[in-house]
């Protein structure tokens, strides 16, 4: 990615954080049986412990990227680094059931701090023509972190105690705390604004000087709306599938957890390469939303074909398409929503957004695991997935590419 030394470091930055938070936040799902038998439970309580998360995580979207927009980032993300050891620490000892939900729901809240503020980070210190590489690259991190989750932790357990597993996770925070403390970046928000490459068609175009005071906040606009379903129905998606999908590997299609974590691994490479590449290409092309909706097209046949209940060697290349697709429907939208309302109201959109989504991620997690419950039925989950996905390319579909189709109003975007 070309770019200047700094932004390379605060991009790799990001790109660790997003790491840490996105294993925080699936590293149980590889081991909800073994958890079942820890506490005595069934897929409903399972199902909790990815809702609680979530719950903590959508919650403090808004106030994390207020406090993005209105401080520094960096600061924002260094406490939140440090309370996700802690909550870690929290869920990792606990005894019962009650005190895992209060662990996870501070992890939650302690992901949110880090996510938004990383994004605002990284669209503030990255040119528009490079900021769909920078972003892509930071969610290839996903993929990265369920590789190490969900493909090489259950091929470890059976050496390495679970709690340990766990441990090595919350031993990243306090080293990333000091690599966050130590970086400090040239920009969050005014070079951002003042680099003309770094300024949404609108900005650009703009005869009046953006101001310096906080931005004002967007309002129930049609793009803003539909950014909202756009993210929570690929968060509800998305839960069902990275949620479940080791789950169902595992026990129903008999690969037991090494054999489930050997099949993730080969759909999380896809997803990691696919999440860089994506945004490279919406780059190259000028277009997001087209790229957004080919990987959502994609992930609706593989959910299809999932419902298939598809053996042996067959799941290969079905969970590789899969991976595919969830990589190029995820990257570019982060990119969309900041080239559409601006850096200076980066922090916000992206917050809102993430609110959406993880509210959408509780219900999901209360829902697929409700059920699972009920039926056993593992393509209901697939079923619910695909049609989300079907509404979420239609609410795609009615943003523009960029903010030339939307009004402009005295010195920034109109909202």
């Amino acid at each position: 990615m070309a770019g200047t030394r700094h932004a390379k470091v605060v991009v790799a930055l990001a790109v660790l954080a997003r790491f840490l938070i996105y294993a925080q936040r699936m590293v149980v799902a590889p081991f909800f049986y073994r958890l079942m038998d820890r506490f005595d439970a069934g897929y409903l309580e399972m199902g909790a412990l990815l809702t609680l998360f979530f719950v903590g995580y959508a919650v403090s979207q808004l106030p994390a990227g207020l406090a993005a927009d209105r401080f520094q980032a960096r600061n924002v993300i260094i406490w939140g680094l440090g309370l996700l050891g802690l909550g870690s620490l929290v869920f990792i000892y606990s005894t019962t059931l009650t005190w895992a939900l209060v662990g996870r729901f501070i992890m939650g809240v302690a992901s949110a701090l880090c996510y938004t503020p990383g994004m605002k980070l990284v669209a503030s210190n990255t040119g528009k023509e490079q900021r769909g590489a920078a972003i892509g690259l930071v969610q290839s991190a996903v993929g990265l972190s369920l590789l190490c989750t969900q493909m090489l932790f259950p091929i470890l357990v059976n050496q390495v105690s679970l709690n340990h597993l766990f441990l090595s996770l919350t031993l990243l925070s306090p080293a990333l705390m000091l690599a966050f403390w130590i970086v400090k970046p040239e920009s969050e928000s005014g070079a951002a604004s003042a680099d003309p490459s770094r300024m949404t068609a609108v900005e650009a175009r703009s005869p009046c000087p953006q101001p310096a005071v906080t931005p004002s906040r967007p309002g129930l606009r049609i793009e803003f709306i539909a950014l909202l379903v756009v993210a929570f129905l690929g968060l509800l998606a998305a839960n069902g599938i990275q949620g479940w999908l080791p789950s169902f590997i595992n026990k129903p299609l008999g690969f037991g957890e090494s054999g489930a974590g050997m099949v993730m691994g080969v759909m999380l490479t896809m997803h990691t390469l696919s999440s860089y590449f994506s945004g490279r290409l919406s780059d190259q092309l000028g277009k997001r939303v087209i790229v957004i909706n080919a990987g959502a097209s994609i992930i609706v046949l593989s959910l299809l074909a999932l419902m298939l209940h598809p053996q042996g060697w067959v799941i290969y290349p079905v969970v590789a398409v899969l991976g595919l697709g969830m990589g190029g429907a995820i990257a570019p939208v982060v990119v969309l929503a900041s080239e559409l309302y601006g850096t200076r109201k980066a922090g916000f959109v992206i917050g809102a957004m993430n609110t959406a989504g993880q509210a959408a991620s509780a219900v999901g997690g209360l829902l697929f695991g409700f059920l699972l419950d009920t039926t056993g039925a593992f393509w209901i989950i697939w079923a619910v997935a695909a049609a989300a996905l079907v509404v979420r390319i239609l609410a795609t579909s009615s943003l523009p590419e960029d903010g030339s189709s939307m009004p402009v109003t005295k010195g920034t975007r109109a909202l």
